[in-house]
């Protein structure tokens, strides 16, 4: 079991890391966002529909996977800073795609039991959404196998499961008001959403090491 941790020393550490490196986060969660965009941007403005869905389904598909890797670039990113080890870019996009596969996989599997979970009750889905959570960092960082890697989230997460539970609550809150927001003024949301998108990885990031230093 770890020890209790402070949810606001590593929301801190997360947003220094953030803002140290705010451009380039920006520009690595931007892209594959801008393909997504574009997808719709083509069926909207063509008038043959038929020709233009097959290469909207592929940019998509291009989309989806840089959003992956780009979630395994801001992973790493993170996890350098919080050692306080220069960022050297082509190798952490070389260790990305060495764990892109298996971080895919993790992702996959995590779905899937907070799914199976949230079919039952719901509760049962907060909980391996919260107990699982740190499965897909244990992958990556640590090359754990999947099942290894979820019983080293569950141990990691034991002593600190309620106030990662509030976290949740207020990560859904800011999501729903981003939605909101969206209504309203989309260009704001869809800044914030730039924004907020990295610092749940880094905060994930920064949350498993802080975890694991304090096993």
């Amino acid at each position: 079991m770890s020890s209790p941790i402070s949810i606001i020393d590593c929301c801190k550490k997360c947003l220094t890391v953030f803002f140290n490196h705010f451009w380039f986060i920006f520009i690595i969660n931007l892209l594959p966002f801008i393909l997504f965009i574009s997808a719709g941007f083509l069926i909207a403005q063509t008038k043959n529909y038929n020709a233009a869905e097959p290469v909207a389904i592929v940019i998509v598909l291009v989309s989806m996977i840089g959003t992956v890797f780009a979630n395994l670039l801001l992973m790493h990113i993170f996890n350098e800073a919080f050692d306080q080890q220069p960022i050297e870019i082509l190798h952490l996009m070389e260790r990305s795609l060495k764990s892109f596969f298996r971080y895919w996989l993790a992702g996959m599997v995590y779905y899937m039991l907070v799914f199976i979970g949230s079919i039952f009750l719901i509760i049962p889905g907060i909980w391996a959404a919260i107990t699982f959570s740190m499965a897909s960092y244990a992958v990556v960082l640590k090359e754990y196998k999947i099942w290894d890697a979820l019983s080293y989230s569950k141990k990691l997460i034991e002593g600190n499961f309620w106030k990662l539970l509030a976290f949740l609550a207020i990560f859904l809150m800011i999501a729903f008001v981003s939605n909101v927001l969206y209504q309203f003024l989309p260009g704001l949301a869809l800044i914030l959403f730039l924004c907020f998108s990295p610092l749940i990885v880094g905060f994930g990031t920064i949350l498993f090491r802080t975890l694991e230093a304090e096993e």
